[in-house]
């Protein structure tokens, strides 16, 4: 085309334009001032809660170089649709070259076809005809979103009436916000609406709860991840063993998804893939050995740290936006133990969950939300009601403060009807253990809130202690209450019934978390010592026998951790009895510790707090022996009648400890516990602290 503008022609001064605009007015192509505040005019006075910046390259390249680069290619065979080719695209390219962090068996390659539609278009592709970054609902859209705008977002719908509630977008409103007090009085009710519809996710979801494309992550970001091997997941038939040993074996235990709906999202390769390495992470932590060498590991710490780090380093780049699927992976994060030193750990992991979870509202009661599906309520109280249960047991279990508060949740406790959508599954419905896993969760549930009375009661210093046959009374209570396919026979475990040999150690550690130790306050107990001592001795050689039963019947994988947790506890009554001045006594003490310290080393490679617990009271079995030895010699110095006595149990002492009879450190090698990296160095306290008065 011939330029026909005037040469002389004085050139006009270019107009001035705005650096950016909201994606609604830029679509209206209308003036914006969405630079200067957040919502823009144009969208509050529209009530438009979407209101978020426009993703531009402006002022990052010169025009005429954009039109050399870009080229017209089609975007299938015999299309008539074209693209442009974006050469300087920020999508990951990961080409033919392997990730080196894989490790070398286990064959986890790039060939599935997860992986490309997790990780993006490679940069030799054709880019697809939307720009999903300018799309209202993008997953960068989400993720910047502001209060303002989320809060918006909740008032248009409210007034248009269109507040059906999706669990994977919930906007929570507590009864304290201003907002909530104002709605609530404006409409008379005398209980506010708490749950209320959030803001779109993603358009590249659809109707899933689990995201498919990392539209909110920078190029940066990617590349870090794929330097971390995260876009390598495993093969498809390895993957079909762990999704299989999760639903199997983890499922029962841990109810915490939606099980016809996992199974759908599995089916059409639409799992998140933090989501798909969390399930991979506690799946390889109770598959059998058979399984972990079919996939490729050598040890089970090996597999399990491979898909920890994986799962953490999209957690920690923020590469999933569903809270749901979030809240889902945290938790089963919360079962790497971690380190003393370290952040992350079981503790922190489930702060995290807990975050999450208050956050969209799933502690407080759904039963006056008419517009949310039975089945979502029902996960969000599964869900709630399994962090109650892992912040109780881990919280006990370092002396730690709760991180829920129950006084400020009202979550509906869990009843059958909360089983039954999942237990309609044509492929569950022939498991023997269906109707006896969802009463564990109740009564597991109900157990819980008991040892937190407990714990608040004796060591909360800001509570008035509580009479301890009150507490006794309560856990009597709900026992005799259990349905009878989970009750059990004091004498006699039953190891096929992992469900109510669960429920009796968690029984037997709370009457001994009740009475063991010093007690708060004057008179909480009206039994005398020796009738005290008989209830220690009976409940910790009842977690004794359950867990010995346990390794001698190779059924450690089919209970739920939260058993192991009986030993810690259990192991402490046999250290008091270890330092009587009872021969006797102090000898079946030792000899129980020693059993407990075998089941320890059995289990410490998939419950990472075995290795500390070990490790403890190996330390504290060693000082003590010392200590009887030093106090035997002393006392055949100092006197002269009966040396002939005190010299023979000293020898006998020393003898056996010379042998390694008690010296259990000699008989698990003095390693045992060097070659687990997670909480190898947890309470390497001074001598000191373990030495009597």
């Amino acid at each position: 085309m011939v330029d026909t503008r005037d040469p002389s022609r004085q050139p006009t001064r270019s107009r001035m334009r705005a650096g950016k605009a909201c994606t609604r007015c830029h679509e209206k192509r209308i003036k914006c001032d969405a630079m200067q505040h957040m919502p823009c005019t144009r969208c509050v006075r529209d009530r438009h809660a979407d209101c978020v910046l426009r993703e531009t390259k402006r002022g990052t390249y010169t025009r005429s170089a954009l039109r050399q680069k870009r080229v017209r290619i089609p975007l299938a065979p015999g299309s008539d649709v074209a693209a442009p080719f974006p050469t300087g695209s920020s999508a990951p390219n990961l080409g033919s070259r392997t990730i080196d962090h894989a490790h070398p068996q286990t064959g986890f390659g790039t060939s599935s076809s997860q992986v490309r539609s997790q990780e993006g278009p490679r940069a030799s592709e054709p880019a697809p005809t939307h720009v999903a970054a300018e799309a209202p609902g993008d997953g960068s859209s989400y993720h910047q979103i502001s209060w303002s705008a989320m809060f918006d977002h909740f008032l248009n719908n409210r007034e248009n009436g269109q507040d059906w509630i999706d669990k994977c977008s919930i906007t929570y409103l507590g009864e304290s916000f201003p907002l909530s007090i104002v709605l609530g009085g404006s409409k008379g009710d005398s209980r506010p609406r708490l749950h209320h519809l959030g803001p779109p996710l993603p358009t590249a979801l659809g109707n899933t709860p689990f995201q498919s494309q990392p539209t909110n992550m920078l190029s940066e970001d990617l590349e870090y991840l794929r330097a971390k091997g995260v876009f390598n997941p495993p093969e498809k038939a390895h993957l079909n063993a762990l999704i299989s040993i999760f639903l199997d074996h983890v499922y029962p235990l841990y109810p915490i998804v939606n099980r016809q709906e996992f199974i759908q999202q599995y089916k059409n390769e639409q799992l998140s893939l933090i989501l798909t390495y969390a399930i991979s992470f506690i799946a390889v932590t109770f598959a059998p050995e058979s399984a972990l060498s079919l996939l490729g590991f050598q040890t089970r710490p090996e597999a399990r740290l491979f898909f920890y780090k994986k799962a953490k380093a999209l957690f920690d780049m923020g590469y999933e936006t569903n809270k749901i699927t979030l809240l889902q992976s945290t938790f089963l994060l919360s079962f790497y133990g971690g380190g003393p030193n370290t952040y992350w750990n079981f503790y922190s992991w489930i702060s995290t969950a807990v975050t999450i979870a208050e956050g969209i509202g799933i502690h407080r009661s759904t039963m006056a939300v008419p517009n949310m599906q039975p089945q979502d309520k029902s996960l969000m109280r599964r869900l709630w009601w399994a962090l109650v249960v892992r912040d109780s047991i881990c919280g006990t279990l370092v002396g730690r403060p709760f991180r829920i508060d129950l006084d400020q949740a009202d979550a509906d406790m869990l009843t059958i009807e909360d089983f039954a959508h999942d237990a309609a599954a044509p492929d569950f419905l022939e498991d023997p253990a269906t109707h006896r896993y969802a009463q564990h969760q109740i009564e597991t549930a109900k157990l819980s809130q008991i040892m937190r009375e407990i714990i608040i009661s004796r060591f909360y210093p800001g509570r008035r202690p509580v009479m301890s046959d009150e507490l006794v009374e309560r856990l009597d209570r709900w026992k005799a209450d259990l349905v009878p396919t989970l009750t059990w026979d004091a004498e006699v475990p039953d190891p096929s019934n992992p469900f109510s040999t669960a429920l009796s150690v968690q029984y037997h550690h709370h009457l001994i978390l009740i009475y063991l130790g010093h007690r708060r306050g004057e008179e909480t107990c009206r039994r005398d010592e020796r009738e005290v001592d008989e209830i220690i001795d009976t409940a910790a050689h009842h977690i004794s026998t359950v867990v010995c039963m346990l390794v001698t019947r190779s059924a450690v994988l089919s209970v739920p951790h939260e058993l192991y947790h009986g030993i810690f506890l259990a192991q402490a009554a046999f250290y008091e009895r270890m330092r009587s001045s009872n021969k006797l006594v102090a000898r079946l003490g030792r000899s129980a510790h020693n059993s407990c310290q075998m089941v320890l080393k059995a289990i410490s490679e998939f419950w990472d707090c075995g290795t500390f617990i070990m490790r403890l009271f190996d330390n504290l079995s060693s000082r003590c022996l010392e200590q009887q030895s030093r106090t035997t010699e002393s006392g055949q110095e100092s006197r002269a009648v009966g040396a002939a006595e005190a010299s023979d149990v000293g020898g006998t002492v020393n003898a056996a400890n010379e042998a390694g009879i008690f010296n259990f450190n000699g008989s698990l090698g003095d390693d045992c516990w060097q070659w687990n990296p997670m909480l190898e160095s947890l309470f390497d306290l001074p001598p000191e602290l373990f030495l009597a008065d």
